[in-house]
Formats: structure tokens, sequence, C-alpha cells
């Protein structure tokens, strides 16, 4: 019963360890130039491509223009036509060429998602920089999208279109977006508070959704593959009218697979409507939603050290495919569905105002077993965790953008407020589980003991932001200053009890906390954007998060704060469509909890002692070498370390489950004349170095590198009659090689072996 008992607690302990672990020229306006508008290359437009309109500038530079639109009608939050993306919105809230946001900025574009096969947002992020994109591994990534950030945790805090999405560290109700729905995914790394509020200081990952198009498009595609998975999707756009004021697109896509792990499954049915209305010229709103329902969200659980990092007492590991839960018992379901609105009106040649408001909801249902300790010579004690939660959140964010003149200096000046409201309703039980044994596991059986932890609460979150932002440039030089100020308000009413070992026996507790919290958050940056393409910049902004909680005293905690320098070089070579970038930063987080001394509630007492300090450099690389040939290159060096602490033997230790090293590489040819026009084909190499496990760093995880590959065919190139039809065979870890992660101790997974995809789509 002691052996039970002790399992129990560490299972418990590893849950909520790996839960919070996570040029310019003239400035006069030349008359506009009205060019036909390109649809995208994989496009199979219907008629002419309506037109648009773009203001010219007299530019001596090859850097990107600085106007509404960038060239060939690329803007902020539309399609890409490949890899290279020029215009980002993410890191100013404005239509800004990324070679003048003073911020590493990375965007992954559909058309990267599409042919590297990403399926899910962690997948499409392999290849940026800075993060680590599966923190679990991969084989939780059909369930949740877990990434830490330049050495910070970033969980619960994605955004989708410049909104906030997903809410709550060990919020297992937190929604996931499917990437076949989206047109970007940006990563701006390094704190962003300036602009959204509350975050983390490594930075924020924005999903872009797709839009009404302007041209029509048509697509079907279905996928097989790996693991009994099969996928259909469809992707329909267009104009409803001939004048071009009524657009509409309609995106679904059903999924069902096996896991890698024994006895679990993933499946997935999503749709995606959306409609943009153009009343008058200079105005658009544009009405969206989605639902979807995950009947089966594939893997979510751990396994030990012993058996995954090292082997067994008595020798052996895992396989890799072991469940350490019971078929009879686990589940997932989740069900999550948004509406909202987008406005966008040009008031005059000045003023611009755009609107963006947004309800989510999400319920979801989990149950799986922990593993919580091995006992010899083949048991592992494990816990169980029943969960029932329901997140609903109301955003919105108004933005009021002037763009004028004053003596030399041009000005893009930002005024914003945004609020956002959520709760999150939680029931969770924790229990004590019948034990399993490694070499033959019987399922099955009864697995439910005592109740240990029973908790059941609502946390609520609001906040208020009023923000300013002006670039202002004056010839080349860009000068980037922005502050912001929040009111944020947290509330946790929370009860339950804990099962303590006797003699203690049941420890009731209750949690009614409201915290309020002011900050300002800023932003100060300068970049020059030289005649041959070339920009440094250097770049000084903080963050701030909430936390909820109190120390041993009562005291409420203080926000985590952060603050980060950094300084780049970003590069944009004339007659190549290409984008270079380069990044050395230092960022600081202070105010991080630690352990403290004593019980409080039912955890343990901590104290804001806590400091980490992450150094490090980042260089990014994409380009389309010339018509066909596509490169997308990366290195991240990052040195992250406990700098203060409650605990004396952290200090000056690396934080967990962050290499100091990671490298990626990926090439893709087509072929563009002869027999075998429309064959392509790509490989990329992925590097993870080693990270350490404990924050003692006695133990760690070994490096790898995995290998992955595509091959395609247009087959319209080979005969007319199969014009739109296109073939594609992915191939990710193409050497099956075993990877492992883990993200606390005894907090391990193995990562996703060999995965081999097929797809047919038709385009029209």
């Amino acid at each position: 019963m002691g052996q039970l008992a002790s399992g129990v607690l560490a299972g418990g302990t590893a849950l909520l360890g790996a839960g919070a672990a996570y040029a310019q020229g003239s400035t006069e306006a030349l008359p506009a130039i009205v060019v036909e508008g390109v649809a995208p290359k994989n496009a199979k437009a219907r008629g002419p491509v309506p037109k648009q309109t773009q203001p010219a500038e007299l530019t001596t530079s090859n850097a990107s223009v600085d106007s509404d639109r960038g060239s060939m009608g690329e803007t902020a939050r539309g399609p890409v036509d490949g890899y290279v993306a020029k215009r980002s919105a993410s890191g100013t809230k404005s239509d800004t060429a990324i070679l003048e946001t003073p911020q590493s900025l990375s965007v992954v574009t559909a058309d990267q998602i599409r042919t590297q096969n990403a399926q899910n947002v962690g997948q499409a992020l392999r290849y940026v920089p800075g993060i680590v994109a599966e923190v679990g591994g991969g084989n939780d990534g059909a369930r949740y999208d877990f990434q830490t950030l330049r050495g910070f945790g970033y969980v619960g805090t994605h955004y989708l279109d410049g909104l906030k999405a997903t809410y709550g560290i060990g919020n297992l109700s937190m929604p996931q977006f499917d990437p076949y729905f989206l047109e970007r995914v940006e990563v701006i790394r390094g704190p962003a508070s300036v602009l959204y509020g509350q975050n983390p200081p490594g930075g924020l990952i924005n999903m872009v959704s797709k839009r009404p198009l302007e041209y029509s498009f048509n697509e079907i595609t279905i996928q097989a593959g790996t693991d009994n998975r099969i996928q259909a999707g469809f992707d329909f756009s267009g104009p409803l009218n001939d004048q071009g004021t009524a657009l509409y697109r309609l995106t679904g896509v059903g999924k069902k697979a096996d896991n890698a792990v024994d006895f679990v499954e993933e499946e997935r049915f999503a749709i995606a409507p959306s409609l943009t209305l153009k009343p008058v010229a200079g105005t658009s709103i544009t009405f969206y939603g989605s639902y979807q329902n995950d009947p089966e969200g594939g893997f979510y659980g751990n396994l030990l050290e012993d058996g995954v990092t090292r082997p067994f007492p008595g020798g052996g590991y895992f396989r890799r495919s072991f469940n350490a839960g019971d078929p009879s018992f686990d589940r997932f379901e989740r069900e999550q569905y948004h509406v909202g609105v987008e406005f966008d009106h040009r008031i005059n040649e000045t003023w611009s105002l755009r609107h963006h408001s947004r309800y989510i909801k999400t319920d979801a249902a989990a149950r799986g077993f922990f593993a919580g300790a091995f006992v010899p010579p083949s048991t592992i004690m494990r816990s169980t965790l029943d969960v029932e939660a329901e997140t609903s959140a109301f955003t919105t964010d108004t933005q009021l953008e002037a763009r004028f003149n004053t003596g030399f200096a041009r000005h893009t000046l930002l005024f914003g407020v945004d609020y956002l409201n959520s709760e999150w309703k939680n029931r969770q039980e924790v229990g004590a589980a019948s034990p399993l044994d490694v070499w033959n596991p019987i399922y099955g059986s009864p697995v439910i003991g005592p109740t240990m932890m029973f908790e059941e609460g609502v946390k609520e979150q609001r906040q208020l932001g009023l923000y300013v932002q002006d670039q202002i440039k004056i010839d080349r030089l860009i000068v980037t200053l922005g502050g912001r100020y929040d009111w944020a308000t947290t509330k946790n009413d929370t009860d339950g009890f804990l099962m303590l070992p006797p003699p203690f026996g049941v420890l009731p507790f209750a949690t009614d906390q409201t915290l309020k919290d002011e900050a300002f958050s800023g932003r100060t940056a300068l970049t020059y954007v030289f005649d041959n393409g070339f920009a440094p910049y250097v770049s000084y902004s903080t963050s701030f998060v909430p936390v909820l909680g109190a120390a041993a005293d009562g005291t409420p905690f203080d926000p985590i704060k952060g603050e980060q320098w950094e300084g780049g070089l970003k590069y944009e070579p004339y007659g190549l469509n290409a984008l270079f970038t380069l990044a050395v930063f230092e960022a600081t987080q202070e105010n991080g909890l630690t352990a403290g001394a004593g019980i409080c509630g039912a955890t343990p007492c901590q104290t804001q002692e806590g400091e980490i300090r992450a150094r490090g450099v980042e260089f990014e690389a994409k380009a389309e070498l010339w018509r066909g040939v596509n490169v997308i290159g990366s290195y991240t060096y990052l040195d992250s370390e406990v700098t203060k602490s409650s605990v004396v033997g952290h200090i000056g230790k690396k934080t967990t489950a962050v290499p100091k090293h990671m490298a990626a590489l990926w090439a893709d040819y087509t072929i563009q004349s002869g027999h075998f026009a429309g064959l392509g084909f790509g490989a990329g190499a992925r590097y993870f170095g080693e990270t350490y496990i404990d924050p003692l760093n006695e133990r760690t995880v070994r490096d790898f590198t995995l290998v992955d590959a595509m091959i395609r065919y247009d087959l319209g190139r080979a005969t007319p009659v199969l014009d739109g039809y296109h073939v594609a065979l992915n191939a990710s870890n193409l050497f099956d090689e075993t990877t492992i992660s883990c993200s606390a101790e005894n907090w391990c997974n193995y990562g996703l072996g060999r995965v081999v995809t097929g797809t047919l789509t038709y385009r029209w």
C-alpha cells in the first residue's frame, strides 16, 4: 500500500510539474497604379482576377516598399505564393514589411504547410528557429499544441488572427486549430506585451486563418498513410457576384487514424465558413465561424525515465508503442466552435479604422493514466486523471491608424484598445489505480482505486489594454516607439480535497482569490534600411504575466515580468525572392515561482524568487533560388540559465527541456520543363540538441537528427485530361529514428516514428 501511495503521489507530482512546465525616398505620394491581381501559382483561377490598387512610391531601395500591399499584391494577412513572406501584421498590428519590423519574426505559409504535410501547428513549426515545436515529442500533437519559445514555457497563450485563443496552464479543454484552415503560422520571438498584453517573454504564436479570396479557388484533397490514416478536405472560395463585393470561403476537413501508441485513436471533423462584404470602396466586413468535433484526441500521458532514457533496473526499455493506460478507461472528447467579425474601413487618405471581435467556446472530457513509479522487477505504479472542462472567451480589438507626414518624418501611428473576458470551468479527480506489468500488460481489469485528490472550480480572466505605437521613418531610418497599459483581473474559486497518507487523512482546501494587476509594457527600436537590402535593427521590449496564488503569509504574487535586448540584421536581396534574418538577444524573466516551505492549500508553498536569463543567436533563411527551387534553413544557439532561485542548488543550472543547439535545413525542386515537368522532390533534416531532465542538470536526453522527404507530381503536365490533379508522397522521420522527449522529471515520451502519407488533390 505504501508503494501504491508513493506511486500515486509521484504520478500526481509529475502531472502537475508537466502542466506548469511549458525607402524609401520621397515622401510625396504619386498617383495610384492599377495592376492586375495575381492568383497564387497553386490556384486555378476562373475568369479574370480582380484588379487591386496599389499606392506607388518613389524608391531607390531594393528592399520592400512601404505600402498597404507589397509586391504582387501580397498583404500582411493574405496568401503567399511560395515560402517567402515579405509582409506581416503580427509584429506591429499594421501591414508592415518584415524587413522593417524590429523583432525576430517567422512566417510559415500555407504552401510550406502543404508541401511538408504538417498535420498540426507543432509540425508546421519544425523548421522555425528559437522554438521547441513539439515539447511532448509529437505523439500528443493530435490533442494539444505545446511549444517553448527562446527557452520560456508557452502553454495556453496561442493567438488566432491577432486575438488570444487559448487560456490557462493545465487547461485540458484548450482548443486546437487544424493547419488545413490556416493561411499562415507566424512566430514573434521576444516580448510582445506592448501590443498583446499579458504574455511570456519568449514571444507568441499567431495563427492566421484562411479568408475569402477575390478569385475563384476550389480544392478537394484526400490522404492515406501510416497508422491507418485517412483524411479528406475541401476548400472553396471566390466572388459571389460580378462586382466582387461579396466573397465567400468554405473549408472543411475530416480525419481518422490510429496513434503510434497501442489502442489509441485520433478523429476530427471540422468546418469553417466565412463571408466578406465590401459595400463601398475602402470598407470591408467579414463574418466567420468554425465548428470542430474531436471524438478521439490521440495520446496524452507519460512514461518514466526508467525504461526510456535509461534501462529498467533489470534491463530493457518500454516499447515505443507501449500504453501505460487502459483502453477500457481512457477517453478524450472535445467540441469547439468560434464566431467572429472583422471590420476594416478607410476613413480618408490618412485614417483607417479596424475592429475584430470573437467568441470561442470549448468543451472537453478526458480520462487517462499517468505512470508514477517503477517497482522491480517489472511493475509501474499508476494514477488516474478524470477531467471535465469548459472554456469560453470573448475577445475584441479596435485599432485606429493614421499615416501622415511631419516635415521629413513619415508616421504610421496606431491607437488601440483591446479587451478579453475568459472563463475556465474545471472538475478533475486524481485517483489510485492498479499497477501494470511492463512485459505482460493486462488491460480491461478493474483500474479505479480510492480518490487521492478532487478539485472543482472556476477561473476567470479579464484584461483591458490601451496601446499606442508610432513607426517613424526619416529617410531610411525607422524609429518604432510603443507603449501599453493593462488592467488585468484574475479570479480563482476552487474547492476540493487531498487524500494524504495515514495518519493525516483527508485535507480539504478552498481557494477564493481575486487578483488585480496593472502593468506598463513598452518597446523602443531602431531600424535602418540600406539601398542594398540590408536592415540592421536594435530593440528593447518588456512583458508581463499575472500569477494566481499567494505566498505562505498570504501576500498575492506579483506578475511575472520579462525584458529583452535584441539586435539583428535582416536582408532582402535585389532580384531574389528571399529573406534572411540574424538575431542576437538577451531576455530575462523575473518573479518566477520557486519552491517554498510548507503546504499551501493542496500544493507545496511557493515563493517568487525565480529568475531565468536566456541568451542566444538565431538565424533563418528562406529563398526561392530560381523558379522551382526553394530552400529553408535555420539555426539556434540558446543558453538558458537559472540566475535566481529559492533552491540554491538550481542557481547557475540550465533550464530543463531546452536544447543549446537546434538546426534545420529543407530544400525542394520542381522540374519546370521537359518530359519530367511538374515532378517535384525535396528533403530536409532537423537537429535537436541534448537537453536536461532535472533542475540539477544531472540527467540528460540525448540529441538526435531526423530526415524528412517529399515527392510530388502535377499530373496535368503529363496530359491535359488530368489538369488540376496533383499527387504527393511525404515521409517524416524517414529513417525511423527513436527519439525521446522529457518535459519534466519522469514525464517522458517517445517521439513520432516514421510517418508516410500519400495525397491526391484536385484543384479547379
